[in-house]
């Protein structure tokens, strides 16, 4: 892995979703994935966006995501350049909203 060792200013990060990955090979992976040597898995129990099928509302990804990159790279600024949930453009937005609640 490596290390940030302040030759960058910020990190710029967009986040859609997460996926549970394990070692191993999945034959049925796009190309060139199949040869990535792990199988991505997403919770299919997971509520999904009206707009973008494969997208699952994971904000705990994107939390997680955000801790790493804190500890791993030892603070640095980060801008957030897209993140969320697509929709479908209705005033009463309930599930963006709880998308973005706070969770402990």
């Amino acid at each position: 892995m490596y290390k940030f060792l302040g030759t960058s200013d910020f990190l710029a990060v967009s986040y859609y979703t997460s996926y549970q990955c394990t070692n191993g090979r999945d034959l049925k992976a796009k190309i060139p994935f199949q040869d990535a040597n792990f199988i991505a898995e997403i919770d299919k129990t997971l509520p999904r966006s009206p707009t973008a099928p494969w997208l699952r509302v994971v904000p705990q990804g994107f939390r997680d995501m955000l801790l790493w990159m804190k500890r791993e790279y030892d603070n640095p600024p980060v801008f957030i350049a897209e993140n969320g949930y697509s929709d479908t453009g209705e005033l009463n937005d309930w599930d963006r909203i709880e998308y973005f609640k706070v969770r402990p």
